[in-house]
């Protein structure tokens, strides 16, 4: 099996701009909830801090922030970790709930439910991220772990090395003045850097030959008569290595080309237009009142934070519509040897 590299990408590109109206309604409701469970925290750490219930209405954001910090001892460890667990939950919960319907459309044609708002979370979107968890610590061991050895190893060794002695005059006009100077082998300092050289290396071929194991994994259907490990090393074997290694660069510069154009073009402007509306509808209808928002810089920062959010939820949108295009061309290409169906239950 020999990976296309032009179709891949041309697949992934395709992908993006046909549905791209299909993955911004999947994700623009978990995109949002995604924006303001950061600050749903800060005003719930605020709340704990304070003694009592603290809201946007009531106090601003960064007046909420240094609340906390004023009064951090009030919030106990095992109360501020427990929220950090559910955070962290949460958030994988919410990406999580519309990168499978993209993937099973990308990779199967399967039409996700209809619906302006999205947000749904099964059995499938477990398994990818339990697979994703996998991944993670085989690639972790199989990686880290013999660097750590081979370092400690490589490092107990070389202090038995001892180097050679010359003698050296530091003054110029003197011979009676000697100095000596130890010159370690060359190779002593280099090891480490071969060792980390050959650790990363292992870890994006190992990154490149199983990055599509949690993904084959959610798309999976009954009857289907492949393995999730297996395919992702069939379709990667070979030089199919170097083929999707150069893939992934040139989709990395596409999106590296869309975030300068974000970031140093729309963002800017952006900034610029909202602030002198908001400044204007400030000035003259008193926007947000002094008795509704305590700081009106405060309200400023979250509204322009809402443009913003809404900005950079279009660019996220656009990349995981380009990252379902490329599994569901991974997918397919390889489908030719595992007995996949097309199609499946929404």
């Amino acid at each position: 099996m020999k990976l296309s590299i032009y179709g891949t990408i041309t697949d992934a590109l395709g992908f993006a701009w046909h549905k791209y109206e299909t993955a911004l309604r999947l994700a623009w409701f978990p995109l949002l909830l995604l924006f303001f469970l950061p600050i749903f925290f800060v005003y719930f750490y605020a709340s704990l801090a304070n003694g009592s219930l603290v809201t946007p209405f009531g106090i601003g954001y960064f007046d909420a922030v240094n609340l906390i910090v004023d009064n951090s001892s009030a919030i106990s460890p095992s109360t501020y970790w427990t929220a950090e667990v559910i955070r962290f939950i949460s958030t994988i919960i919410l990406q999580t709930s519309y990168l499978i319907p993209l993937f099973r459309l990308a990779a199967r044609d399967v039409a996700p439910p209809d619906g302006s708002v999205y947000l749904r979370f099964g059995w499938r979107h477990l398994k990818y991220i339990v697979l994703q968890v996998l991944v993670g610590i085989g690639i972790a061991i199989l990686t880290y772990l013999p660097l750590f050895v081979s370092l400690a190893l490589s490092s107990a060794a070389l202090m038995g090395i001892e180097g050679e002695v010359f003698a050296i005059f530091p003054n110029p006009d003197s011979l009676h003045t000697i100095e000596t100077e130890t010159v370690m082998p060359w190779f002593v300092g280099a090891i480490p850097m071969v060792l980390i050289g050959l650790f990363l290396v292992a870890l994006i071929y190992l990154s490149l030959r199983l990055y599509a194991v949690p993904i084959f994994g959610a798309v999976r259907e009954k009857g289907d008569g492949y393995n999730s490990l297996m395919l992702s090393l069939k379709i990667s074997s070979g030089w199919n290595a170097l083929r999707l290694l150069a893939i992934n660069i040139v989709l990395l510069l596409l999106m590296l080309a869309l975030v300068i154009a974000v970031q140093f073009i729309i963002i800017p402007l952006v900034t610029i237009v909202f602030g002198l509306l908001f400044a204007f509808v400030q000035s003259a209808g008193n926007l947000v009142p002094s008795e509704t928002v305590a700081d009106p810089s405060s309200g400023n920062f979250l509204i322009m934070g809402f443009v913003l959010h809404i900005l950079l939820m279009f660019y996220m949108v656009f990349t995981q519509a380009l990252n379902a295009g490329f599994a569901g061309s991974l997918f397919r290409q390889g489908g030719q040897f595992v007995g996949a169906q097309k199609g499946g239950s929404a």
